[in-house]
């Protein structure tokens, strides 16, 4: 398996791109992913030297999508900013770290809804279809008789959907997977480049 933490620097690219902003062409110092199932995609995006009026461009909300390769697998992370910091004081470099969440952040939206006699994939997918993310959903046969969303959001009521079949959720990119755990383990056990470049 490839060694995260030797990665050649030829081979390994990422990108950064704000749709609202395209001539914010910059590249950052850093970009961590992190993921796990059953979780919201986090990014950090680290820049050094970057001038307060990019700060105050970046509101929260504003789309990101991030492009990312290595010589073994790639993948694109679609997502909104959440959170920027920008240090005050004096430093020799005033990094700006800025914080995403992944395409999954409109899941956080509460409501109140009832689904009568679907299942657990019928739901899924039909939240998936409301929030304009592609379904990629492994069917389940139990069906039950009333499932209600109150006072919960819907990323929620998807984590309690899944552990009661005994299955797993996540947004990747803008689909949204629902399959049995042992299938999401083999489907995104991977290896995410780091994005900072070693020579080898």
């Amino acid at each position: 398996m490839l060694n995260s933490e030797l990665q050649n620097r030829r081979s390994t690219s990422f990108k950064v791109l704000y749709p609202d902003f395209p001539s914010i062409t910059t590249l950052p110092r850093s970009v961590t992913l992190h993921q796990e199932m059953g979780k919201h995609d986090i990014v950090e995006i680290r820049y050094r030297s970057v001038t307060p009026s990019l700060y105050k461009s970046l509101q929260t909300g504003v789309p990101v999508e991030i492009t990312w390769k290595n010589d073994k697998v790639s993948g694109v992370f679609r997502g909104y900013k959440n959170v920027v910091s920008f240090p005050i004081k004096q430093q020799q470099y005033r990094e700006l770290k800025i914080i995403c969440v992944g395409a999954s952040y409109p899941l956080k939206e509460q409501s109140e809804k009832v689904w009568v006699n679907k299942t657990a994939s019928e739901i899924a997918n039909d939240i998936a279809r409301k929030f304009k993310l592609k379904p990629v959903i492994t069917s389940h046969p139990t069906r039950f008789t009333q499932q209600s969303l109150a006072g919960q959001s819907y990323w929620e009521k998807l984590n309690e959907l899944a552990t009661l079949i005994g299955y797993g959720v996540q947004v990747s990119g803008t689909e949204l997977h629902f399959h049995p755990i042992d299938k999401m383990i083999n489907q995104f056990m991977t290896v995410i480049p780091i994005m900072s470049f070693k020579d080898l």
